[in-house]
């Protein structure tokens, strides 16, 4: 008999197939309060409605429970950054890096957007266009031109959504190897921020997700 071993990545795919092979298309009508946030940032009905979507799209998984416009509120809290590479040290950990921008957040960016970047109230563009540039302030990169559609492109065009969420398997409890990949999801966002070019396709919504996102990593 030969024993075969399963590799972490192999592993995972075939457990996100699981509840694809667990839901029943089409899907029994659901509850408002049963939506979900997918990964691709579309709101499903439910969680059967996006297992089912994930049949036709590898690797779509849920981001959070309800909608994702619901995320609004998310800016209004403090965000995680990113270091500077400037600030980089040989001798400091990920971690030591990673907790030195956590502080700048807890100062820098528990101001609101108005407060900070100038934004009114109703400008919900440049809100979340702040709910990026506040945390990349921290990591040491200016904001360019781009707007909030474009960085979130960006971001998808270079996967920095998905290596964040493969950080919780590479990693498992590792502190400082989960510090590691946060600031490496976190340095493929702020290089997007701080772009100048991409068409702007993708909506706000999208934009205020991955703010969120930002918050939940670290």
């Amino acid at each position: 008999m030969v024993l075969c071993t399963m590799s972490p990545a192999r592993l995972t795919a075939l457990l996100l197939l699981v509840p694809m092979a667990m839901a029943t298309c089409p899907c029994p009508p659901a509850p408002q309060s049963s939506k979900v946030c997918g990964s691709n940032f579309v709101t499903y009905d439910s969680q059967c409605a996006l297992d089912c979507a994930a049949v036709q799209q590898p690797g779509l998984v849920t981001a959070h429970p309800g909608s994702c416009s619901d995320l609004y509120s998310a800016l209004k809290q403090p965000t995680i950054g990113n270091p500077s590479n400037k600030l980089r040290s040989s001798v400091r950990s990920s971690l030591d890096d990673l907790n030195k921008i956590k502080s700048c957040q807890e100062t820098k960016c528990a101001a609101s957007a108005e407060n900070y970047c100038g934004c009114s109230s109703n400008d919900v563009q440049c809100i979340a266009k702040c709910g990026f540039s506040c945390p990349c302030d921290c990591y040491g990169v200016s904001a360019g031109k781009s707007d909030a559609s474009q960085v979130v492109k960006c971001m998808a065009d270079n996967n920095c959504v998905g290596n964040a969420f493969s950080c919780g398997v590479r990693c498992g409890a590792d502190q400082e190897c989960n510090a590691k990949c946060a600031l490496e999801t976190f340095d493929c966002q702020c290089k997007c921020n701080g772009s100048l070019a991409l068409r702007p396709t993708l909506g706000v919504a999208i934009a205020l997700l991955s703010a969120w996102l930002i918050q939940t990593i670290g």
